[in-house]
């Protein structure tokens, strides 16, 4: 079982409502979006978007220094992780992504240990129980949301079929849903490659065909019966003798 850290939302909200909760009413909007895929992989994604002025008054040397930790933190985990930023015209967003294997892994990296994430069967069929205690963020909005092959039950909002979010919510977030597919893309380029090659050569052999067809079909000159000159095709008179075609 993974060692017991703080989670990086954990990490990041101590970081903000140490710094600026006393000055700033609403202190930016955090996004969690974990995708589960078959044998126990999953991939995470946290977002936080701070206003410019929330940015100025942290300071990007501090948020980036604690990115950083994040990032090391979740790689010590044995998960692999990465952060990037974008900037608009009045805010900034910094998403961490994190890849990992094993639901214990996930409940602590990005839950900090509080979330319930387990297996079981449901009539024959590998489904994922998810459970865990909101109490409020500190932060102007917070969203979960979890996607997987089919969401089965859950007191959250459906996005769709397989996508379920909470937002601002208070209390227990529950949700019941199955594995999803990852999608092989080096599987389809193959596939799209070898679908490509059977094109061109049907393309060949019709065009091999075709001209092969014209070719026997192609009128051949005739032997003019008085002085043996090929007549063309079509003519009516020998041009070497001037005699009429029989």
């Amino acid at each position: 079982m993974p060692k017991h850290r703080p989670s990086l939302a954990a990490q990041c909200g101590l970081l903000f409502l140490t710094l600026v909760a006393l000055t700033v009413t609403g202190c930016g909007h955090v996004e969690v979006t974990t995708d589960f895929y078959r044998g126990e992989k999953w991939e995470a994604e946290i977002g936080y978007t701070v206003t410019l002025e929330t940015l100025a008054m942290v300071g990007e040397q501090e948020i980036t220094a604690m990115l950083d930790e994040m990032v090391a933190e979740a790689k010590a985990q044995g998960a692999r992780a990465s952060w990037s930023k974008k900037t608009a015209r009045d805010s900034t967003t910094y998403l961490v992504t994190i890849k990992g294997e094993g639901l214990d892994t996930l409940s602590y990296v990005v839950f900090d240990g509080d979330a319930e994430i387990y297996y079981d069967e449901v009539d024959g069929k590998r489904v994922i129980y998810f459970s865990e205690y909101a109490s409020g963020s500190g932060f102007e909005t917070m969203t979960l949301t979890l996607r997987g092959g089919e969401i089965m039950y859950g007191n959250g909002t459906y996005v769709d079929n397989r996508t379920m979010s909470w937002t601002n919510h208070y209390g227990t977030m529950e949700a019941v849903l199955t594995e999803r597919r990852r999608v092989n893309v080096l599987l389809i380029v193959v596939i799209l490659l070898l679908l490509l090659g059977i094109g061109a050569i049907l393309v060949g052999v019709i065009a091999f065909v075709l001209f092969k067809r014209a070719k026997a079909t192609r009128q051949v000159p005739s032997v003019c019966a008085h002085c043996g000159f090929n007549i063309p095709p079509g003519a009516k008179f020998c041009p070497g003798c001037g005699q009429p075609k029989d």
